[in-house]
């Protein structure tokens, strides 16, 4: 997967500051980088839908953000996970 490669050449590259990151840091940088990906073949919005859509709420639930069902639509319920995660 690109977005893997990406992260692990990233911190292979700044291997002091990949072992000085917290696990929450660690959880930003590899949304920052994984959402970099993403906005470089488009930003996702409210009533997009698709496999990053679905992606991303994967994380979001993963990280406790998101409670609704894995759909890959981006609803009111995704959107509402979003800003909660924007505010932290």
């Amino acid at each position: 997967m690109k977005k893997q490669g990406m992260i692990k050449r990233f911190l292979k590259r700044n291997r002091r500051l990949a072992l000085r990151l917290s696990a929450a840091a660690a959880a930003l940088l590899i949304l920052a980088v994984c959402t970099a990906a993403v906005a470089a073949n488009g930003t996702l919005r409210y009533g997009d839908s698709g496999s990053d859509v679905l992606k991303m709420q994967k994380r979001l639930k993963q990280w406790g953000y998101y409670t609704g069902s894995l759909d890959g639509v981006f609803g009111s319920k995704t959107l509402t996970a979003v800003k909660l995660f924007q505010k932290k």
